[in-house]
């Protein structure tokens, strides 16, 4: 018979840390989806709340994620406070964009 060690800490350390990124990566392409494919926008910011929290919270990480998460969305599309003083974002589109104003016409 074969005696097989238990897996130890640091091979659970190295699962939470894979793990851990590949949420913190998936964002974007899921904004990215959600955005071409017009479906979603409900589910993204609940999904994604541990990472949303960080716009409005830190400008270098807010600028990241905002830039991460738009790019390949269509022009218009990031992430919006649901109201002025609200620290809860959501993905959408914003009425608000006008492409002569960016040289996207």
């Amino acid at each position: 018979m074969t005696d097989r060690k238990k897996p130890g800490v640091a091979f659970w350390a190295t699962v939470v840390v894979v793990v851990a990124s590949v949420y913190a990566l998936s964002i974007g392409p899921v904004c990215w989806l959600s955005s071409r494919l017009n479906v979603g926008m409900q589910v993204v910011p609940i999904a994604y709340r541990p990472i949303t929290r960080l716009i409005g919270r830190s400008r270098p990480a807010g600028s990241a994620i905002q830039w991460y998460s738009s790019i390949g969305a269509p022009p218009g599309w990031g992430w919006y406070r649901e109201t002025v003083h609200s620290d809860i974002w959501e993905w959408s589109y914003s009425w608000r964009y006008d492409p002569r104003a960016t040289g996207d016409l």
